[in-house]
C-alpha cells in the first residue's frame, strides 16, 4: 500500500520494514531534503513524480495502526546514509546502515554535476554502522 508520509526513493528500496509490539510497524528509509537539481526540475515539467533525491538523513518511521499511516519519525543519521536494516526484539530496536563521509571539496566539474544531477549520484559507503535505537 502506498503511504504518502514515506519518501519514495528514485532508485528503489533503501530500507526495511519490521513489526513491533501490538499494531506497531517500523520503516527505515532516507528522508532527504527536496531535490533541486536540473534533472528533477525537467522531470517535474513532464509530470514525473519520482523523487530524484539521494541517500541522506536515514530515518525510522513508526506506525501505530498496522502501517496505514506513519505520524512518528526519528532521524537516526543526518548525513549521507542509506541501505538500512532493522530488527525489533523484545522492545529493543537495532539498526545496521551505510554511512558515507561528506564529498571532498568541489572542482568546477563537481559543481556542474551537482547542479545537473544533484543527489542522483551513487553513494559509496565509507562504513557500516550498527547501533541500538531508542524510539
Amino acid at each position: 500500500t502506498f503511504v504518502e508520509e514515506l519518501p519514495q526513493p528514485f532508485n528503489g528500496c533503501q530500507g526495511s520494514t519490521v513489526t513491533g509490539d501490538n499494531d506497531e510497524v517500523y520503516v527505515s528509509t532516507p528522508d532527504p531534503p527536496k531535490a533541486t537539481s536540473l534533472v528533477s526540475k525537467i522531470g517535474h515539467m513532464f509530470g514525473c513524480t519520482v523523487q530524484t533525491t539521494g541517500r541522506r538523513k536515514v530515518t525510522i518511521w513508526k506506525s501505530t495502526d498496522k502501517g496505514k499511516s506513519y505520524p512518528h519519525k526519528f532521524v537516526v543519521d543526518e548525513g549521507l546514509s542509506a541501505q538500512s536494516s532493522l530488527q525489533h526484539d523484545g522492545g529493543k530496536m537495532v539498526m545496521l546502515y551505510e554511512q558515507a563521509d561528506p564529498l571532498p571539496p568541489y572542482s568546477a566539474w563537481d559543481f556542474v554535476l551537482d547542479k545537473v544531477a544533484g543527489d542522483v549520484r551513487v553513494l559509496l559507503p565509507s562504513r557500516f554502522v550498527f547501533r541500538e535505537v531508542d524510539f
